[in-house]
């Protein structure tokens, strides 16, 4: 739910970034992209990958846009309680200068 980018963007970036590196035949076997061809490789998977509609998506699956209620699992959400030491008391807010 608060990752939306998680999602639709860099889950796919990785599928393109991995397709292109493959098709150079800059990955073999456990033979990896290097240094070298990192930054280019980036380059053509970000401008495929990382794209409006696809941040869109994200935060419409997320639920976060628009703000639909029912796409929010509520089950997933912890509740913080405030504790005694993080509760203000009453003879710290008296003392405070106005």
């Amino acid at each position: 739910m608060l990752q939306p980018l998680d999602i639709s963007v860099f889950n796919p970036l990785k599928g393109v970034f991995s397709t292109l590196a493959s098709r150079m035949g800059l990955v073999r076997g456990d033979m990896v992209v290097g240094k070298k061809h990192f930054s280019s490789v980036l380059k053509h998977a970000y401008e495929k990958a990382v794209t409006a509609a696809n941040i869109k998506a994200g935060f419409r699956k997320a639920g976060i846009y628009p703000l639909s209620r029912e796409a929010v699992d509520m089950t997933q959400i912890v509740k913080l309680v405030p504790t005694a030491a993080a509760a203000p008391t009453s003879s710290t807010a008296a003392a405070a200068p106005s």
